[in-house]
């Protein structure tokens, strides 16, 4: 697998015979350094994009200055925005909004992009039929602005599917769904990623929005999966424990509120009706039930993803083991996340 570059950014020539056609589209929390590398790797491409659209979520106007001075020599079309806190949901919408050519890409703004992305991304988009384009993800924990030694944690991140699925084994085993469709590292012609109202815009709520408009436009509207294998970023995201833990919680919330904009897609992602009174109370029962035992596994898995990243030898099956240990946790988190969502519904409607 490729490696970002981390030296001095090498900016490419441009392709004047293969004028892109494409957005690029990044919400971004601007953390430090980190929306720096990714238009650092997007000034590197082979082929530019025709632009590039940032939306800072709560951003400055000086830090949209500064940002326009540093790289607009570099990333043609570059366009800076502050917008207001909300989130990267409505960041997105509002980036993909003003878009104008005929395809968007839709990036984080934590990753760094291989070389041939923009040039992989149109190779497939240009192909004829309506398409989803995808591709590799590799998953780091090294991140330049956390110097702490590497942990258990860290390789379970970048080695496991703990937090993040690698769809590189479904895309060569001919198996890649919409379940593989990260807005990470997505894209599709701009009037597809607008049908039917685009992104789900769910205000305060994170997760599933991008993996729902993948549902959405292959049941509904016949629009296939493509897998562009030189369209690679790297994710760089370190997680502690405790964001960990408040990222399932948060990912339950939501999926009660998806579930009900779309209750197709979350009985199929999660084969049951979250929103049933059933489930509801079985979720209440076990989160009940198993409240004292999801405090000791997580103190338990605290210590352990604490241990330094060399504890447990390369290759060794108790990597895959310790993940498993995460996954009680993990349910009880949802589930109190799924309640919250209830509760919160319940209180809104007075």
């Amino acid at each position: 697998m490729y490696r970002a570059a981390r030296g001095p950014v090498r900016h490419a020539p441009p392709m004047p015979e293969r004028e892109a056609s494409l957005t690029v589209v990044i919400p971004s929390a601007d953390r430090p350094g980190t929306l720096e590398r990714c238009l650092a790797s997007l000034a590197a491409q082979r082929l530019r994009p025709g632009a590039v659209k940032v939306g800072l979520d709560g951003g400055a106007g000086a830090r949209v200055e500064a940002l326009h001075r540093r790289w607009s020599p570099h990333v043609p079309g570059l366009d800076v925005r502050a917008l207001p806190r909300a989130g990267s949901q409505p960041a997105r919408a509002a980036l993909l909004a003003s878009v104008q050519t005929p395809y968007t890409l839709c990036l984080n703004d934590d990753v760094e992009a291989q070389p041939t992305l923009v040039e992989a991304h149109l190779d497939r988009l240009g192909a004829g039929d309506p398409v989803l384009v995808t591709g590799p993800c590799r998953q780091s924990a090294a991140d330049p602005a956390d110097p702490r030694p590497a942990t258990l944690l860290d390789r379970l991140v970048e080695e496991t599917d703990l937090v993040f699925f690698d769809a590189s084994a479904a895309a060569a085993a001919g198996e890649l769904t919409y379940r593989h469709c990260y807005g990470l590292n997505l894209s599709a012609a701009t009037e597809l990623l607008r049908r039917d109202g685009g992104f789900l815009d769910l205000p305060g709520r994170y997760g599933y929005e991008d993996l729902e408009l993948a549902w959405r436009l292959t049941r509904r509207h016949g629009v296939a999966l493509r897998w562009a294998a030189g369209a690679g970023v790297v994710h760089t995201h370190r997680l502690s424990v405790e964001q960990l833990c408040v990222r399932e919680e948060r990912l339950g919330a939501t999926a009660w509120d998806v579930a009900a904009r779309n209750g197709g897609f979350m009985r199929e992602l999660l084969g049951l009706d979250c929103r049933s009174a059933d489930h509801l109370s079985f979720c209440r029962r076990a989160v009940d039930r198993g409240a004292a035992d999801a405090a000791r596994c997580r103190a338990s898995f605290e210590r352990l993803a604490a241990m330094p990243a060399e504890t447990i030898p390369p290759g060794s099956p108790l990597l895959i083991e310790l993940q498993h240990f995460w996954i009680p946790l993990k349910r009880q988190l949802w589930r109190q996340g799924l309640i919250l969502g209830a509760e919160q519904e319940k209180g809104r409607a007075g």
